[in-house]
């Protein structure tokens, strides 16, 4: 596989990452909208038949699609002050997976998509499985290497090493 190739499968990667979003209750969402991007569509209409796909599979499955694909009207400025609604979806991240795994497979977006969703999944049930203090440790690992990228971005702005803690 070509260099270009794989910083565009990472960029995949790193774009679904920063296009969730955590709901109040911890639950990952992605709006579709944005997701489409990011998966390569140009085509909303293509798109939504992809969506719609996903939520048959849902249903035939026994699980309650409007759990997991949450239709809504978005308004968007169309010029001059101008704005006109739009359809958009809040989706879980079950949703994405199996919109994943309804889209073009040869689309490298989706293809990365597919593996990107089927790891998170297997994550979230192993740390599911984990017993409250591994939970508590693995947590902790975290906050500890989300602190350390912090000092170094404190560092990097050029706050002095003191006032780390006010930063």
């Amino acid at each position: 596989m070509a260099e270009n190739e794989l910083f565009h499968l990472g960029y995949i990667v790193d774009q679904l990452e920063r296009s969730k979003a955590v709901h109040a209750n911890g639950a990952e969402i992605w709006d579709a909208r944005t997701l489409f991007a990011v998966l390569g569509y140009s085509d909303w209409t293509n798109f939504k038949a992809v969506i719609q796909k996903a939520m048959t599979a849902c249903d035939n499955s026994g699980v309650f699609s409007a759990n997991h694909f949450r239709e809504f009207t978005d308004m968007v400025g169309i010029g001059s002050g101008a704005k006109r609604k739009i359809e958009n979806c809040h989706l879980s991240r079950y949703a994405c997976y199996l919109i994943a795994m309804n889209g073009s497979s040869e689309k490298p977006e989706i293809a990365t998509a597919q593996t990107y969703f089927a790891a998170q999944t297997l994550r979230s049930e192993a740390e599911q499985a984990l017993t409250e203090e591994q939970r508590r440790l693995m947590l902790r690992d975290r906050v500890k290497g989300a602190n350390i990228k912090l000092g170094g971005a404190a560092k990097e702005a050029g706050v002095q090493s003191q006032n780390f803690g006010i930063f």
